[in-house]
C-alpha cells in the first residue's frame, strides 16, 4: 500500500526495550524517529493499467466523427486524472468507464443523401431509399440518418426525391 517502507523499518529496528529511565532521551529520539517515518510514508499510486488500455483504443483518425462526439471525448481525456493514489482506485476506474463510454460514443460523420456512405449523393442512394420502401433493402446505421433527407423520423418517397433533386443540382 505505501512505496517505500524502508525508513520506518529502520526506526522500528532500533531496539529500545531494555532501556532505562535515564536513557529517556534515547527512546524519545527514537520515538521521534518512528514518527518522521510515518509521518513521511507515501501511498502507491493508483494502478492506471486499464486507463491506458483504454487510451490506446481512442481511434488515430478523429475527422471521421462528429465535432461533438469528439469535444466528448476529449473533455474526458483531458479530465483524467493521474495523480491518484492506490486509495482512490475507485475514482482511477470511474475515469476507465468515462473513456470507454465517450469512446463508444463516438458517432461517425455522414452526407444527408449518401445513403450507400461512399462519400457521394448519386442516383443509386436513391435507388437504396426506394428499395428500402419496398422492403427490398434494409437500411440502419448511418444509411438510415442519410436516407432521410427532410429529416422527419421516416424514410418515404419525398426522400427518394430529394435525394435526386441534389444529384441534379451538383
Amino acid at each position: 500500500m505505501y512505496q517505500d517502507l524502508t525508513d520506518l523499518d529502520n526506526a522500528l529496528s532500533v531496539d529500545v526495550k531494555d532501556k532505562n529511565i535515564t536513557e529517556q532521551a534515547i527512546v524519545d529520539e527514537q520515538t521521534k524517529a518512528i514518527e518522521e517515518a510515518i509521518n513521511a510514508l507515501e501511498y502507491k499510486p493508483a494502478n492506471y493499467s486499464k486507463l491506458n488500455s483504454a487510451l490506446a483504443q481512442v481511434p488515430e483518425d478523429l475527422s471521421i466523427y462528429t465535432d461533438e462526439s469528439v469535444e466528448r471525448l476529449n473533455s474526458v481525456i483531458e479530465s483524467l486524472n493521474y495523480d491518484l493514489n492506490i486509495t482512490q482506485q475507485d475514482e482511477a476506474d470511474k475515469q476507465v468507464e468515462a473513456l470507454l463510454e465517450a469512446i463508444n460514443s463516438l458517432e461517425k460523420r455522414y452526407i444527408l443523401g449518401d445513403v450507400n456512405l461512399d462519400g457521394e449523393i448519386t442516383i443509386l442512394d436513391a435507388k437504396w431509399v426506394l428499395q428500402n420502401i419496398v422492403r427490398l433493402r434494409s437500411l440502419d446505421g448511418l444509411s438510415l440518418k442519410a436516407a432521410d433527407m427532410n429529416q422527419d423520423g421516416k424514410i418515404t418517397i419525398l426522400d427518394a426525391r430529394l435525394i435526386l433533386f441534389a444529384v441534379t443540382r451538383f
